[in-house]
């Protein structure tokens, strides 16, 4: 057995895994608008929550940058409080485990190359923020350790996608436009009737459309997988994009929302298999 651990600027997920499968999992919030205490004390409650005594080792998948050979966090954009934290070092003086460490978009790409048959392709997380793991050949691509931050590609005025794409990106733009906190999921309920929902997931995701036609022109992958949260905002959200992509596109690349339930778990237990 081991155990999977999913670190997002909004929430952590932890997972028990047994064979391959999540056998029981945990969910908190990252309490980044509270600080490093109380994101300490939820990691370990939510592994605490999972946790069983044959577990021998644990992975965890965190934004970067960050040195993921010794667990300290350099400056990743949505984790500020925890700059400079030893996530490894608490986990394993906590559970006197092994203990691994990558990024958790790197996590995410893992989790697919366990379920595709594709041996070149992209995924991007979209989430609070947006990352990206590649899978080259089969490998993981680590570049020096801290590779494929393409979610802060310049896209507009000095902007990077994360800046325009990210679900953070989005409910500001709702919070600020139409006084409402909403997820791009709820937005998209609201277009046939809403013209300022329609028009923030327009913008929303034809910036992401840019994002994915300069991916697909450097690497020319089979496909680009995405997912996270932004996910649930489906199909609409999804045509809008490749539609804006085939403008910058020179080369085709298939993109498809992710089918993998729970990739950050399962892949951060990829890392200690």
């Amino acid at each position: 057995m081991i155990i999977g651990v999913d670190i997002g600027g909004t929430s952590i997920r932890a997972g028990l895994i047994k064979n391959g499968k999540i056998i029981k999992k945990c969910k908190k919030v990252s309490c980044m608008d509270v600080g490093k205490k109380c994101f300490i004390g939820n990691l370990l409650g939510c592994i605490e929550a999972v946790y069983d005594k044959r577990v021998k080792t644990i992975g965890v998948g965190c934004p970067g940058p960050a040195n993921y050979q010794t667990g300290k966090l350099i400056n990743p954009p949505n984790l500020r409080p925890l700059w400079g934290v030893n996530i490894k070092n608490i986990i394993k003086r906590r559970y006197k485990v092994k203990v691994e460490m990558n990024n958790d978009a790197n996590c995410a790409a893992l989790a697919e190359a366990k379920n595709r048959k594709e041996k070149d392709f992209v995924v991007l997380t979209l989430g609070t923020g947006i990352g990206c793991g590649v899978i080259l050949g089969g490998k993981l691509y680590r570049g020096k350790g801290n590779a494929s931050e393409l979610g802060h590609m310049i896209i507009d005025k000095e902007k990077d996608l994360e800046d325009l794409a990210s679900g953070t990106a989005i409910t500001n733009k709702a919070k600020r436009r139409l006084r409402k906190k909403l997820l791009a999921s709820e937005l998209v309920k609201r277009c046939t009737n809403d013209a300022g929902a329609r028009r923030i997931i327009k913008e929303s995701a034809e910036y992401l459309g840019i994002g994915l036609a300069n991916i697909a022109n450097i690497f020319d992958p089979e496909v680009i997988v995405l997912t996270g949260g932004i996910k649930e905002a489906g199909s609409y959200y999804l045509s809008i994009a490749k539609e804006k992509m085939k403008e910058y596109c020179l080369l085709n690349s298939k993109v498809v929302w992710s089918k993998v339930k729970d990739a950050g778990i399962i892949g951060a237990g990829c890392l200690v298999e």
